[in-house]
């Protein structure tokens, strides 16, 4: 996910109302449920000092929305000033319904929920032609509530002839060649169709299933740009689009996230060495600090209950500024004022240090992305960097 798009909700002026309302099940109650939760949150925030022009704004944001649709696919709202600021509905769990007025809008929970942006297509081939199915993110981008709905289509060439005749006579010979040229000319079209598909929908792989030798035809006629975007499984092969071939296309997005994960951890190892990748907090602050932070790369939500990483929850020190962030306030005052000594005047708060780096990220044009905590980042965190940082005194 690119961060830059919510730039403009960190530099507004705090405190500011951030409400999740985690996605579930939508059904006869949903609306009741809708409201019952909302009402919850609002009364947390009013506790908490909310001024009610905000808090009202925020509320009829989530009213203004089909209660079937936020029942199903959960809603992120943020407010201030007796505005409305940003929605989105959230692609994964945000840890339940919680809500926060404080100096910054708390964005993280959204971030890792929506930070998957890609698009898969699944293409069920045969010698006649293809069905396609497209799931994935929205292509909308941030702020336009609604999930990235799928899409079908069927692509059908010519039907005859197609099937082979026994028998080694020279006509029998001829019919042969004629269904082998209307076959590559059907796997043609369906070539076709999947650059286009890959084009128009911005797909990041596509899966290709059915009998070996259609597939085969039509990946020789893919460009070699889009073969790289193209696995194949032998699941499927009976053209069932809503069936065998959604589950080898579950299998397969799992399988390519996991792939993706694993490279960019890969990566950041690898260019550890060359000074352009870090982990741990103490490093990523400091790569924030000289926007050198290309990649900001968090630590998946606790798949159980959908919270952050304990290690992300920590706090940190921050300043106005986006770039001003350090580990603790001391450090803080060293670093952006005239004198550097310990008490100098300068404006301090504390945040959780991923709600602090994705508002640095956002400022500096930072792309996000959430890696399985298998992969051991310290404190969480990790950054694929543009340059190699400054050393900072």
């Amino acid at each position: 996910m690119r961060l830059s798009p919510l730039n403009q909700i960190f530099e507004r002026p705090g405190p500011i109302v951030t409400a999740y309302l985690e996605p579930g099940v939508a059904d006869a109650t949903s609306e009741t449920s809708v409201d019952l939760r909302w009402r919850a949150l609002a009364e947390q925030l009013v506790a908490e000092g909310a001024d009610e022009p905000t808090v009202d704004a925020a509320g009829k944001a989530v009213n203004g929305q089909p209660p079937g649709r936020t029942a199903a696919e959960g809603m992120v709202v943020v407010a201030a000033g007796g505005e409305v600021l940003f929605t989105d509905s959230l692609h994964g769990p945000v840890g339940g319904d919680h809500a926060s007025w404080a100096p910054l809008p708390h964005l993280a929970a959204y971030v890792r929920a929506n930070a998957d942006t890609r698009r898969y297509g699944v293409v069920v081939v045969d010698s006649s032609g293809a069905d396609f199915v497209v799931r994935g993110a929205p292509t909308s981008g941030h702020g336009e509530s609604g999930r990235g709905d799928e899409g079908h289509a069927q692509v059908r060439g010519e039907q005859r002839p197609l099937h082979k005749v026994r028998g080694a006579g020279l006509s029998n010979r001829r019919m042969q060649n004629a269904v082998e040229e209307t076959a590559d000319r059907n796997a043609k079209l369906v070539a076709d169709n999947i650059v286009r598909l890959v084009e128009s929908a911005r797909l990041s792989s596509v899966l290709l299933v059915g009998a070996v030798e259609a597939r085969s035809r039509v990946v020789h006629h893919l460009p070699h740009g889009v073969q790289d975007l193209v696995r194949t499984s032998d699941r499927a092969g009976s053209g069932d689009v809503s069936a065998e071939a959604e589950s080898a296309l579950d299998d397969a997005v799992a399988e390519i996230e996991r792939l993706i994960q694993d490279n960019l951890v890969e990566r950041l190892r690898g260019r550890m060495s060359a000074g352009t990748g870090v982990e741990g907090a103490a490093d990523v602050l400091q790569a924030l600090r000289q926007g050198a932070v290309d990649t900001l790369l968090l630590t998946e939500e606790d798949p159980g209950n959908g919270t952050a990483p304990e290690a992300s929850r920590r706090k940190i020190a921050i300043g106005t500024g986006a770039a001003e962030l350090a580990s603790d306030a001391a450090e803080l005052r060293r670093l952006f004022t005239a004198g550097g000594t310990a008490d100098s005047d300068v404006s301090i708060s504390e945040e959780a240090l991923d709600e602090a780096l994705i508002r640095a990220g956002a400022a500096s044009d930072a792309v996000a992305e959430v890696v399985s905590a298998e992969a051991g980042l310290r404190d969480g965190v990790g950054a694929l960097l543009r340059f190699a940082p400054a050393e900072q005194a």
